[in-house]
C-alpha cells in the first residue's frame, strides 16, 4: 500500500524522536487517520527493533495483528487472555492482559506504542510503562484526543509531543468527510436533574430518563427527519439502546438493530454479525452504548445521532471521528486537498451528520459539534447564538463554522443598529413614523414584543431577530396575517431609523 504524505511525515518524526534519545514521546492524529498503518509502517521500519503494540480493546488487538500482517509481511503475535504470544519481532498485545503481570515476557522489547494513550493513564498502568523505560524502551503513545476530563495532562509522563494532526486540519487537507451540525432539543430531558459524576454527566441517570417511552419516540422520529446513510446511535446504557432498536424496528420502519459488549445478553459472534451488517449498509440504524465509540471502522456509516448528552471532548471527538471517514478508495492516491475535496463532493458521502441531543434549556456545559469548531476566543454568546441556529426545528443542518459565522455576523448587525439608536438619542430631527403601541397607558416598541411564531428566535423580541428571518416571515404563507403584521411593522421601524441615521 502507498502511504499517505502525514503517515510518512509521522513515522519519519518518531524515528528522529527516539534518535534523539525520548522516551515517552506522543503522537496525536485525527480520528481515521490510520492511525494502525502508522504501527505497521513504523515496525516495518525499524526491523532490528521488538515491537509491542497495546490495544484495549479485542477488537482494536485483531484489527492491528492483521493490518501488521499485511504492510509489514510478518506474522504479528497475540498476546490476549487465552492466547500466549510465540517468539516473534512484533506482538500486540491487550492492555487488561498485560496488567495481570505479563508484562514481563515483553521487557527486552525497545518499542512499545501505546495506542488510545488518552485512556491508559492509570497509575498502574503507568507503573507498567516505566517498568518499560527502564529496560531501555521506547514509549509511544497515539491518540485521537490528547486531553483528558480529569485534569491529567498526557505530557506529564510523555516527554516529546513528536506529531500532531488534529481533526480540522484532517478535514481542510481532504482526508476527512467535511461535518454538518444539527441540535436536536429533548423536552423529555432536564439535565439539572441528572448527577455529575466525575466531571461527566451520570449515565445511569441518563439511562433512567432517556429510557422513557417518550424520550425513545422522540428519538426515532429524530432519526426519521435527519438520518443520511447509515447511522450510528449513542446512548447511556445497554436498556435505551435495546429499547430504542425495537422501538425504531416495530413502529417506524427503520432497519434498526442494537449492540453492546456484555456477552452474557449478547454473545459475540452475534454483535460481529450485526457490525458486518451494518458495514455492508444493510442496517439503517446501529443502537449502542459504548462499543461503537473507539476503533469501529465503519465508513460506510454518514450519520451519528449523539443521544448521550456529555461533557468530554474526548468522548465527543471519538464518536463523531466514526462517520468523518471517506469512502473507501474515495481520497487515496489523490494528491492534492483540492482533489480530495472534489472526490469527496462527488462520492455517495459527500459530507457526514453530526446530531447532538441537549435537554430543553439547551444545556451550556454539554459539548456539541458547533462549539468543538468554535476557536477559544469565541465569545459565548456567539456560541450561544450558533447553538439556537443549530437547533431552528425548520432550518437545514449545516456546517459548525458556518453556523459560528453566521451567528457572529447576526450580533454584528445587532450591535450596528444598536450603536445606531444611540446615536439618535437626543438629537432626533423631524418627525418619526414609527408605530407605536399603547398597553396600559404605556407607550411600548414593536421591538419589545415577544416574536409571534416558534424557531430559532422564539422568546425572543422582535429588536433581536435578523433581517433575514423578517424577509422570510413576510413572504411565507403559513404565517397568519396578525403575526406577519409584527414583522412588516418591526421592518419598517427599522428602516425609518436608517434613514435618519444616514
Amino acid at each position: 500500500m502507498q502511504a499517505r504524505d502525514y503517515q510518512r511525515a509521522c513515522v519519519d518524526a518518531i524515528i528522529d524522536a527516539m534518535a534523539d534519545g525520548h522516551k515517552g514521546i506522543l503522537v496525536d492524529a485525527f480520528t481515521g487517520a490510520g492511525k494502525t498503518v502508522i504501527f505497521s509502517l513504523l515496525a516495518r521500519e525499524c526491523f532490528n527493533s521488538k515491537v509491542l503494540i497495546l490495544g484495549h480493546q479485542r477488537e482494536l488487538v485483531w484489527q492491528a495483528a492483521d493490518k501488521i500482517d499485511a504492510i509489514v509481511g510478518e506474522d504479528a503475535q497475540v498476546e490476549m487472555a487465552q492466547f500466549w504470544a510465540q517468539e516473534g519481532r512484533v506482538t500486540v498485545a491487550c492492555t487488561p492482559t498485560i496488567m495481570r503481570g505479563r508484562h514481563r515476557r515483553f521487557l527486552g522489547h525497545r518499542i512499545v506504542i501505546v495506542d488510545e494513550a488518552h485512556r491508559q493513564m492509570s497509575e498502574a498502568m503507568l507503573s507498567v510503562l516505566r517498568e518499560f523505560q527502564e529496560h531501555g524502551a521506547h514509549i509511544i503513545g497515539f491518540t485521537a484526543t490528547p486531553f483528558r476530563m480529569d485534569g491529567k495532562r498526557l505530557m506529564d509522563f510523555y516527554d516529546h509531543h513528536a506529531f500532531s494532526m488534529g481533526f480540522q486540519a484532517g478535514i481542510d487537507q481532504g482526508w476527512c468527510a467535511p461535518i454538518k451540525a444539527k441540535i436536536v432539543k429533548c423536552n423529555y430531558l432536564d439535565l439539572k436533574r441528572v448527577r455529575v459524576v466525575g466531571k461527566e454527566y451520570s449515565a445511569s441517570d441518563l439511562d433512567m430518563i432517556l429510557g422513557c417511552s417518550r424520550a425513545l419516540h422522540q428519538m426515532c422520529l429524530t432519526v426519521q427527519k435527519h438520518r443520511r446513510g447509515p447511522a450510528l446511535a449513542f446512548l447511556p446504557g445497554v436498556n435505551t439502546a435495546q429499547e430504542l432498536a425495537k422501538l425504531a424496528s416495530r413502529e417506524y420502519g427503520i432497519r434498526a438493530e442494537f449492540i453492546c459488549g456484555d456477552t452474557g445478553i449478547q454473545p459475540e459472534d452475534e454483535r460481529n454479525r450485526i457490525m458486518n451488517l451494518f458495514r455492508k449498509g444493510e442496517i439503517d440504524l446501529l443502537c449502542n452504548c459504548m462499543v461503537a465509540a473507539e476503533g469501529f471502522d465503519a465508513p460506510v456509516a454518514r450519520t451519528v445521532f449523539m443521544f448521550r448528552p456529555t461533557r468530554s471532548r474526548t468522548l465527543a471527538l471519538q464518536i463523531w471521528g466514526r462517520v468523518m471517514r471517506p469512502l473507501p478508495g474515495v481520497v487515496d492516491c489523490l494528491e492534492t486537498p483540492e482533489e480530495r475535496h472534489a472526490a469527496i463532493a462527488a462520492s455517495a458521502k459527500p459530507d457526514c451528520l453530526i446530531i447532538d441531543m441537549t435537554d430543553s434549556l439547551n444545556d451550556h456545559s454539554i459539548v456539541t459539534a458547533v462549539d468543538m469548531f468554535a476557536r477559544e476566543d469565541t465569545p459565548e454568546e456567539v456560541r450561544r447564538e450558533a447553538r439556537e441556529r443549530a437547533a431552528d426545528e425548520d432550518a437545514e443542518p449545516e456546517g459548525p463554522e458556518d453556523l459560528i459565522a453566521q451567528a457572529a455576523e447576526k450580533l454584528r448587525k445587532a450591535k450596528l443598529l444598536e450603536e445606531g439608536l444611540a446615536l439618535l438619542h437626543g438629537r432626533a430631527a423631524g418627525e418619526l413614523h414609527d408605530q407605536d403601541v399603547t398597553v396600559a397607558g404605556k407607550k411600548k416598541c414593536i421591538s419589545e414584543y415577544k416574536v409571534p411564531i416558534r424557531g430559532k428566535f422564539a422568546g425572543r423580541t422582535m429588536g433581536e431577530v435578523d433581517d433575514g428571518f423578517i424577509e422570510w416571515a413576510l413572504r411565507n404563507p403559513a404565517i397568519k396575517g396578525w403575526q406577519r403584521s409584527y414583522f412588516s411593522r418591526e421592518r419598517q421601524r427599522r428602516r425609518t431609523i436608517a434613514r435618519h441615521v444616514g
